[in-house]
């Protein structure tokens, strides 16, 4: 979810051209439909700061890849995409039906502009082992560049303190409680809050996640931060807590706040 690729780099400040990367780490947004909301909200005003800072970012415009989910909630995703980033122009491929109830849901909103584009003679759809190949394709190259002309690096990152320095800590959000039961009242449970950082302890099935290095200064952050870059688990030693990972530059990670989610590689990317 983002602007750009990512590479590790400095905390997003507004007058910079860098890529705008935030880590939602699922492959569909089903997993968590607040926080992905709640992430295009930060992004489209990081987005909306950087061009009105920067004129010709602000005359070119954005272009918006949305998800192809386009039924249930994943047509109220697409119509709250289209209010979050205040698209003017919203091209619908192949999908005359879309574009009717679109307009439909925007009736009384004229600045909206819906186009139906034909699809090219012999597009077929991807179906998910396609998907799956594409995305791990993609994380390798993010690693090891298309042509493999990159060269990462295995980097051991310890979750207890070792030489005075400070531990790193891994993080999934969503599925925390969103308030104690102390405070709720008798015989009441406490619901899940979906937006919350809830803290990881490590474990087996780590291995192969992808994991976003966040900019946040705190937990409480974590959410609307941007991340640094990703690095991938190859090795989880719970003995001495700590991870091995695969990372796109030697020595420590700009951060110690890590973001867990669902996705993971499927090939090993050391051998």
């Amino acid at each position: 979810l983002g602007n750009g690729d990512c590479i590790f780099d400095q905390k997003l400040e507004h007058d910079e051209l860098q890529p705008i990367v935030m880590y939602f780490g699922h492959v569909t947004p089903s997993k968590n439909f607040h926080v992905i909301r709640s992430q295009m909200t930060d992004l489209a005003q990081l987005v909306q700061q950087k061009c009105d800072q920067d004129p010709m970012a602000n005359s070119a415009g954005w272009i918006i890849n949305t998800c192809g989910w386009v039924e249930e909630e994943g047509y109220d995703l697409l119509v709250d995409t289209c209010k979050i980033f205040e698209a003017d122009q919203v091209l619908v491929l192949g999908q005359e039906r879309l574009q009717y109830k679109l307009k439909q849901s925007f009736n009384e909103t004229k600045k909206y502009n819906f186009v139906t584009l034909p699809k090219s003679t012999g597009i077929v759809e991807r179906d998910s082992t396609f998907r799956r190949f594409s995305r791990d394709q993609k994380i390798r190259n993010y690693f090891f560049g298309i042509n493999k002309t990159l060269s990462p690096f295995t980097v051991v990152l310890n979750f207890t303190e070792h030489d005075g320095e400070t531990p790193y800590k891994l993080y999934q959000i969503g599925g925390g409680p969103q308030a104690p039961i102390e405070a709720l009242p008798i015989g009441s449970q406490p619901s899940i809050d979906p937006t919350r950082a809830s803290e990881v302890s490590l474990h087996q099935d780590l291995k192969r996640s992808i994991l976003g290095v966040s900019f946040a200064q705190n937990v409480q952050e974590m959410l609307h931060s941007n991340v640094a870059g990703f690095v991938a688990v190859v090795e989880v030693d719970l003995e001495k807590q700590r991870l091995t990972v695969l990372a796109p530059s030697a020595g420590s990670l700009p951060n110690k706040l890590l973001i867990l989610g669902s996705l993971k590689h499927v090939d090993d990317l050391v051998s």
